[in-house]
């Protein structure tokens, strides 16, 4: 049913470009300035249309979860796959490819024309171009929902609907519930933060030992005494000493002869 309507969809968009309906968000190299109007303007048309659908179809939300299903629709991983998807690079000639340094830009190219395309459809007024903008819009919240409940959000909408739907359920576990919600709805990065800073404390920590002991043993070798070289002490001879010996040497000289 989804390949279906994928092809249906690229029929529509090449019919239209026959046409002339749409020409510029194909080009985004030769209409540079219309192709960047006509993405700002698809941005926040496709924003809109987004948050209209969520608004009417998931109740039981509230902003915050609202704001994640749309962020997943509408991100430009989404539009890439939908490009991709609907082989939008079918349309585009060799010499609008945008040049791109990774794998980020390349994405975001991919996705800046799906949003040109939205809005120069909006901005058409055509009745074809309205029932292509459906299906597409349609298509996107299908993928975003997709990857909505394979996220961690999906679980704290489902514990948020059991606690509005039992009214019964103990204040205690109701709130047991409630903050089990609020921690798995923290972005990752909040999430991450109290090991990071741990970490970043231990390490602290570690320098200022390294440090402490580093200065430790400066001041001790500051404080040890100075151990000079000994120099030899020449002995004091008493005067009968030196008469005594020199008693002794003359025997010995008169022995010899």
């Amino acid at each position: 049913m989804k390949n279906y309507i994928t092809i249906n969809i690229h029929h529509s968009i090449e019919n239209i470009l026959k046409q002339h309906v749409i020409r510029h968000c194909f080009k985004p190299v030769s209409s540079e300035d219309q192709f960047e109007k006509l993405e700002f303007f698809g941005d926040s048309y496709l924003n809109y249309a987004i948050s209209n659908n969520i608004f009417q179809t998931r109740t039981m939300f509230g902003p915050h979860h609202m704001t994640m299903l749309r962020s997943f629709c509408t991100k430009n991983k989404t539009l890439f796959w939908l490009y991709n998807m609907l082989n939008l690079e079918q349309f585009v000639i060799q010499e609008e490819r945008k040049p791109h340094k990774d794998d980020k830009t390349f994405i975001k190219n991919k996705a800046d024309i799906v949003e040109a395309m939205i809005g120069e459809m909006h901005l058409s007024q055509s009745d074809q171009c309205k029932e292509i903008l459906k299906d597409i819009i349609s298509l996107l919240y299908y993928i975003g929902n997709e990857i909505f409940i394979k996220s961690k959000y999906h679980e704290s909408v489902t514990n948020q609907a059991i606690v509005k739907s039992n009214p019964n359920i103990p204040t205690n576990n109701q709130k047991e519930i409630k903050d089990n919600l609020d921690t798995k709805t923290q972005p990752e990065e909040q999430q991450q933060q109290p090991e990071q800073q741990k970490q970043k404390q231990q390490q602290k920590q570690k320098q200022k030992q390294q440090k402490q002991k580093q200065q430790k043993q400066k001041q001790q070798k500051q404080q040890s005494p100075k151990i000079l070289p000994l120099k030899p002490l020449s002995p004091k001879i008493s005067e009968e000493t030196k008469k005594s010996f020199k008693k002794v040497t003359s025997s010995i000289v008169i022995s010899k002869k």
